[in-house]
């Protein structure tokens, strides 16, 4: 079995509804995140500030782009920025104001 693999089914588990994650609607899909209410987010002028994040498979959320809506917990929530965390996992960055832009 290959590293890949091995990694894939680490993310089975931090993946899996019964464990770690939760669900969110987008596309009109459900898919399972892990959420964070508060994840650093380093701005263009260099500022710190935080914002509401999810993480998941890059395989769920493919042709992801800034605007797009995520449902969670019954909340809005509009994709600001994608951060490529390596090519099995995709953080977003999101913000319930559609206009905000990072």
């Amino acid at each position: 079995m290959s590293l890949k693999d091995y990694l894939q089914e680490d993310l089975n588990v931090i993946f899996n509804l019964d464990e770690f994650a939760e669900t969110a609607e987008y596309n009109g899909e459900q898919i399972p995140v892990i959420f964070y209410e508060k994840s650093e987010y380093l701005f263009d002028d260099g500022y710190l500030g935080y914002s509401p994040a999810i993480l998941a498979k890059t395989a769920d959320i493919k042709d992801v782009k800034t605007g797009d809506l995520v449902i969670f917990r019954d909340t809005n929530y509009y994709v600001t920025k994608k951060e490529f965390k390596d090519e099995l996992t995709t953080k977003l960055y999101l913000s319930k104001d559609a206009s905000t832009k990072f």
